[in-house]
């Protein structure tokens, strides 16, 4: 008969015999050289010398922070203070930074800081080095800066030519006249013995010291100026110039240009101040501008203009009403010179501060026109620049 299935969810487990437990002597510990003599060894593997290396730098590192350590600490404890070459901050040892100047002890704090040492004067500012002082400042309130002078009648040098053959100069009594009623002294040839050599001889060797002793210069009228000072050639219609007198007056002009001191030049002497200064000169009027024979000739009057802003327009305004007598005028003008009147393009006046030119003359004007001219220059002549 077959054996019957089971069927059971669960089968029964049947218990077993226990087996008996074994006793297990315990394991003896391997000492640490046996087990690192019997640890596997490469034969092949080198040894590196990093870590020997990195070792010295530890070391010396460690040595330096020592050593810094140390000197601050004896630093502080001296009370010395770390000097800046050239000036500027520097940092004290507890870590303050200080302002000092050149080559000057540092200053303690406000804070109740470190003080600089005893053997070094305290300094309230730094020893800079100053600008010299301007040579016209004052050195104590009792000096006083250079101020300008007046001069009551001041000498006036009037120009004229000398004729040789009556060995006299050409009379000046009207522009005298006119110079002593404005105030100032007339210096003609015959009160000064070098202004009559200079202007009879041509030998200009004493023009500076003319302009040094004196304190104005007219130049006045008369002939043709020669073309070959204003590098032209002589024009059919121009006069025989009298080149000793040209020499002259062209040398006193640049010598009181160079002085500073003032010049009036009338017609000609106009001509002398612009050619004197590098200008030159239109040789004849009718010829080379058109115009009529007695346009500027024989003492015709007519009216001219006054430029705006010139010493002239101070006196009298926008036009005037002169005389004229002349065929030549001014050409091109001299550097630094500007027009101040004309008529057409007839130049009839110039300036260049205190030198001024008019191509007409001042004594035939109509009123007080030739007193208010000479007042001016002589007014002029009075005032004395400081340090001139």
């Amino acid at each position: 008969m077959a054996e019957e299935e089971d069927t059971s969810l669960y089968a029964t487990v049947r218990p077993t015999a226990s087996l008996p437990v074994m006793p297990v002597a315990p394991a003896s510990p391997i000492p640490l050289t046996t087990a690192v003599s019997q640890a596997p060894y490469n034969q092949n593997i080198k040894k590196s010398p990093l870590p020997i290396i990195l070792s010295i730098v530890a070391g010396v590192i460690l040595a330096c922070g020592i050593g810094v350590a140390v000197f601050f600490m004896m630093s502080r404890s001296n009370g010395n203070y770390e000097q800046a070459g050239d000036g500027g901050y520097i940092s004290s040892p507890d870590g303050r930074d200080i302002f000092t100047g050149d080559n000057q002890s540092p200053s303690p704090d406000n804070n109740g800081g470190d003080s600089p040492p005893q053997d070094t004067p305290k300094q309230d500012q730094p020893n800079q080095t100053l600008p010299p002082a301007p040579t016209n400042t004052p050195s104590s309130p009792e000096e006083t800066l250079p101020t300008p002078t007046y001069i009551e009648n001041p000498n006036i040098v009037i120009t004229t030519r000398y004729n040789p053959s009556t060995g006299a100069f050409n009379a000046q009594d009207e522009h005298a006249a006119s110079v002593r009623s404005a105030g100032g002294t007339p210096i003609l040839p015959g009160d000064d013995r070098m202004l009559a050599e200079i202007l009879r001889t041509g030998d200009t060797t004493n023009a500076d010291a003319i302009a040094q002793m004196y304190d104005g210069l007219i130049l006045t009228g008369g002939g043709d100026i020669s073309a070959r000072f204003f590098n032209q050639t002589p024009h059919p219609a121009s006069g025989t110039p009298d080149e000793t007198r040209d020499l002259a007056e062209l040398a006193l002009c640049r010598a009181f240009v160079n002085a500073g001191k003032p010049i009036l030049g009338i017609n000609r002497g106009m001509q002398i101040l612009n050619v004197a200064m590098g200008g030159d000169l239109i040789q004849d009027i009718p010829d080379l501008l058109g115009l009529p024979d007695d346009a500027h000739s024989g003492n015709n009057t007519h009216i001219i203009t006054v430029e705006r802003g010139t010493w002239l327009y101070d006196l009298f305004g926008a036009s005037l009403l002169t005389y004229s007598a002349h065929h030549q005028c001014v050409g091109i003008i001299a550097r630094d010179f500007k027009i101040a009147a004309y008529t057409g393009s007839v130049v009839e006046a110039i300036e260049n501060g205190n030198f001024l030119g008019i191509q007409f003359n001042p004594e035939r004007l109509e009123g007080n026109g030739s007193s208010l001219i000479f007042s001016d220059f002589i007014k002029r002549c009075s005032y004395v620049p400081a340090g001139r």
